[in-house]
């Protein structure tokens, strides 16, 4: 899997946070919010390299958000945990792909 091809898979990630973050029974603005922030870091990562490198970049940048993130306006959440959620889906992703050898590495 090459970078585009693992930021299209990524954007997916993005599209089903998304549409969960819009029908949560609590907080419903600051889900939205937290997985739009998310999105927004994410995008914002050059896709360029190797698959596995922009993996790593996309990590790279997701984790000082999670790390970070604090939305006020919820009562039941931050909106941190969604962030999280996403990082792990991500995770997931690049981990499997890694895994049965379709995410190109940097040995190749």
């Amino acid at each position: 899997m090459t970078a585009t091809e693992l930021r299209s898979a990524i954007d997916e990630i993005f599209i089903k946070r998304g549409m969960a973050a819009a029908q949560s029974q609590y907080d419903r603005i600051v889900c939205i919010r937290a997985v739009a922030t998310a999105r927004d870091a994410f995008e914002s990562v050059p896709v360029e390299g190797k698959g596995a490198e922009f993996g790593r970049a996309v990590a790279s940048a997701l984790t000082p958000l999670y790390e970070n993130y604090n939305d006020p306006d919820g009562e039941f959440t931050s909106g941190r945990s969604l962030i999280g959620d996403v990082i792990h889906d991500i995770n997931n992703l690049v981990g499997s792909r890694a895994n049965n050898g379709t995410l190109e590495s940097d040995d190749e």
